[in-house]
């Protein structure tokens, strides 16, 4: 997702003219670079009106992503905000970064469905097989089977998705619904060791540390993904914070 600010930012600053609505080149910009990786892209931009002095200011610009894939996981829609991106005139729009004089609050919504999720665990977990996933008022029921060596035994537990150190996504299990056959220690610890986190924001600036550099560069100040709320219904779960 570092990189997706990074695309967003260095875009508005190529694309922004005082007086013209940029939000259609801002969404083919995008699209153009992240290709395959999400289904639809949509952008609003607010610019103040009638303000000759801030004719250079952006007062907001909201991204919503639709189908984003962000390894490991397919988020549904990722909704991203960056307000008060003031820009500089004496730098023409091909220089991106330089343009960027300063950089307000960003915040961001990712929703997750629960299918997506299970696909996920599938994807990282090395004993779970098959997992299955329904969320509601704030329970997620988890099931499937444990492999241990050629053995499967199928299994079922609910628990509550949370996040833990403002970056990460966790399963805690609060009840053992039913094993197919005795397991040896603690089944809860088995799985929550085994799962999580099932998802890190903090990953974001190992995998894309020249990115990182550019962005905080854009932003006069560093990049740091804070989750505020995790919201787990409906089978989804919709996760909100600031960066």
């Amino acid at each position: 997702m570092n990189r997706i600010i990074l695309l967003v930012l260095l875009s508005i600053a190529q694309v922004f003219n005082p007086g013209v609505d940029a939000s259609h080149d801002l969404e083919a910009a995008l699209k153009a670079e992240l290709g395959d990786k999400l289904d639809v892209v949509q952008v609003e931009m607010e610019v103040p009106t009638g303000a000759f002095l801030e004719h250079n200011r952006i007062n907001e610009v909201e991204v919503a992503f639709d189908g984003l894939y962000i390894k490991p996981m397919m988020l549904r829609r990722a909704q991203i905000k960056i307000e008060g991106v003031q820009l500089d005139d004496s730098e023409p729009a091909k220089t991106g970064i330089e343009r960027v004089k300063s950089v307000g609050t960003i915040s961001y919504e990712l929703v997750v469905q629960a299918d997506d999720l299970a696909r996920a665990l599938a994807e990282k977990s090395k004993t779970i097989k098959n997992p299955r996933i329904t969320i509601d008022d704030g329970i997620a029921t988890l099931s499937g089977s444990l492999k241990f060596g050629f053995i499967k035994t199928p299994f079922e537990v609910s628990g509550r998705p949370t996040f833990e150190k403002h970056s990460q996504i966790v399963y805690r299990v609060t009840e053992v619904k039913f094993v197919g056959i005795p397991l040896p220690g603690s089944l809860k610890q088995l799985i929550e060791d085994d799962i999580n986190p099932i998802f890190d924001l903090d990953e974001f600036y190992e995998k894309k540390k020249e990115d990182l550099a550019q962005t905080e560069k854009m932003l006069h100040r560093p990049l740091k993904f804070v989750i505020k709320s995790l919201v787990a219904e409906d089978n989804r779960l919709v996760l909100s914070g600031t960066a």
